[in-house]
């Protein structure tokens, strides 16, 4: 099984998701201080540092088959959403 992370933040899901077997493909994550944090503690091949609005589902950004995915969703700290 895969997955992927919304609002990964440092990574604490994905972490766990791991040490269950479960491979996070690639997270999402704005806050350049979380996204050094989850480098540094999980083992996900990529994690794109953007806004969310800014995502392309369709293009580079998240090349990934998406019926093969387990969204993992954190909290948007950012309440404008």
């Amino acid at each position: 099984m895969k997955a992927a992370a919304l609002f990964s933040g440092i990574g604490g899901f994905c972490l766990g998701f791991e040490r269950q077997g479960i491979k996070t493909q690639w997270a999402l994550e704005l806050n350049q201080h979380a996204v050094e944090t989850y480098r540094a503690n999980v083992s996900t091949p990529r994690i794109i540092q953007k806004d969310i609005r800014e995502v392309s589902v369709a293009g580079d950004d998240l090349d990934v088959e998406l019926q093969q995915v387990v969204l993992d969703q954190g909290e948007a700290t950012d309440r404008r959403f």
